[in-house]
C-alpha cells in the first residue's frame, strides 16, 4: 500500500509527539515536495519540521500531474464528509433504538 500524506497530519502528529505512529502503521509514507517545503522550509521550527527532515521512512516525491492530485484530494474530502454524515446518522439511529 502506498500512503501519501499532506502537511496537516504530519504537523499534528509531531505536535503531540506521535509522528512515529505513521511509521508503525505504514512503514513508509510519501509526501510531495510541496508538503516537505510547507513543513520544513516555510515554517522554521514548526512541529514536524525536524521529523520530516530526518525520518528515513518519509519519502519526498515530485508531483508530475498536479491536476490529478487536486482531484484526488477533492475525492478524499468528499469521502471524509460522507463518512462523517454516515457516522452521525448511525449514532442518531442507535440513540433512537436504544
Amino acid at each position: 500500500m502506498i500512503v501519501v500524506a499532506n502537511a496537516g497530519p504530519l504537523i499534528a502528529l509531531a505536535e503531540i509527539g506521535c509522528f512515529d505512529l505513521l511509521k508503525s502503521l505504514y512503514g513508509r509514507i510519501h509526501i510531495p515536495t510541496a508538503v516537505r517545503d510547507e513543513v520544513v522550509v516555510s515554517q522554521d521550527g514548526r512541529p514536524g519540521a525536524l521529523e520530516v527532515e530526518t525520518a528515513a521512512w518519509v519519502q519526498v516525491m515530485s508531483v508530475r500531474d498536479v491536476t490529478a492530485v487536486k482531484n484526488l484530494e477533492i475525492k478524499c474530502l468528499l469521502f471524509a464528509e460522507r463518512q462523517e454524515f454516515l457516522n452521525r446518522r448511525d449514532a442518531e439511529f442507535a440513540e433512537k433504538t436504544s
